[in-house]
């Protein structure tokens, strides 16, 4: 399988998003493909998983994968009224992207 054949899907099925949604719980996810948060297959699925399961809190790791600039500036912009996805900032290192992800995603602390 080619990396840009990985769906978020083929690693967490929908079988198990149907049970986390159950559940109301949380997914840590780590994007595949090589665009990462920007990648619009990776976009147009992190839509549909909260579409079709709106009580799955969504965290997307390292920012989904932007440790560049550019990945969370084209990224980010796509979430930002979601209420149900959160990001981790483990292992990005670039201030810039703590800076656009700060300006971006502003959501009320709960």
């Amino acid at each position: 399988m080619k990396e840009a054949d990985v769906s978020i899907f083929t690693f967490l099925p929908y079988s198990h998003l149907r049970a986390v949604d159950e559940l109301g719980k949380i997914v840590l996810l780590h994007l595949p493909r090589r665009e990462r948060l920007r990648d619009k297959d990776n976009i147009r699925e992190i839509k549909e998983i909260r579409q079709k399961h709106p009580r799955i809190k969504l965290i997307l790791a390292q920012i989904g994968r932007s440790y560049c600039p550019s990945f969370a500036r084209e990224g980010l912009k796509y979430f930002r009224d979601d209420n149900g996805i959160f990001f981790d900032v483990a292992a990005v290192l670039n201030p810039e992207v703590y800076k656009i992800a700060l300006n971006e995603i502003k959501k009320p602390l709960r």
